[in-house]
C-alpha cells in the first residue's frame, strides 16, 4: 500500500527533497517488530523499490543503510514469495 501511494503521490522532482524522510521512515519500518512480518516487510520493500525508480542513481545514498535488511530478506528462505518479490523489483524481471 506504501507504494502505490509513494507512486502516485510524489513526482520525480519532489521525491529528492523528501527522500531521506521516508527513506528514513521505511528503515524504521525494517528494523522495528513489525519488520520482521511478512506484510510490512513487503510493504516496507516494496515502497524501498517504488524510491529506487523515481531516485534512479540517486537512491545509492541509502545503500549502505539498506544493504542489511536487503540481504537478509534474500536470505529468508521462508518466505519465497518475499524474496521473489524483492528480486522482481529490483532487478525488473
Amino acid at each position: 500500500m506504501l507504494h502505490i501511494l509513494f507512486c502516485y503521490l510524489v513526482s520525480k522532482t519532489d521525491a529528492p527533497q523528501i527522500s531521506d524522510h521516508v527513506m528514513g521512515a521505511l528503515l524504521q519500518m525494517l528494523n522495528g517488530p513489525g519488520g520482521r512480518s511478512g506484510g510490512v516487510q513487503e510493504d516496507a520493500l516494496m515502497a524501498v523499490s517504488t524510491l529506487t525508480e523515481v531516485l534512479g542513481e540517486d537512491f545509492l545514498k541509502y545503500m549502505d543503510s539498506f544493504r542489511p535488511f536487503l540481504l537478509a530478506s534474500l536470505q529468508n528462505i521462508g518466505d519465497a514469495a518475499v524474496s521473489f518479490e524483492i528480486l522482481k523489483q529490483f532487478f525488473k524481471f
